[in-house]
């Protein structure tokens, strides 16, 4: 459980949460997990419903796989569009989004790096 992360619209008069991001988990917010109110499991109608963690999954073989699919021109064009996203955030997210890029695929991470700097100048 996390503290709620819904806002109302744009016509809110309130803070409302500043500037804060509205979504978790986030880099620069307060919003955390809150363990004790994490349940173990729960009934639901008549089935136990239990908790599973995903903590050791491997979450980055489908974007190797993609990756690999894309012709060499697709993948620079997605290269390009990320690195200009990427140009426009602070350094830590850059650095973490590559480290998690590396995880799937190095070349994609490296080409990412590559164009990164090549914005930069």
């Amino acid at each position: 459980m996390v503290d709620p992360t819904i806002r109302d619209g744009f016509c809110a008069d309130y803070e409302n949460g500043g500037p804060e991001p509205n979504y978790y988990p986030n880099s620069f917010g307060k919003i955390r997990e809150k363990p004790r109110n994490i349940t173990k499991s729960w009934l639901y109608p008549s089935n136990l419903i239990k908790r599973y963690d995903t903590s050791r999954d491997d979450n980055y073989w489908q974007v190797d796989m993609t990756w690999k699919r894309f012709k060499p021109d697709e993948q620079k064009r997605i290269v390009e569009r990320t690195a200009n996203a990427l140009s426009e955030v602070d350094k830590f997210i850059q650095k973490r989004y590559i480290n998690e890029v590396e995880k799937a695929n190095k070349e994609y991470a490296e080409m990412i790096r590559k164009a990164l700097n090549d914005i930069k100048g």
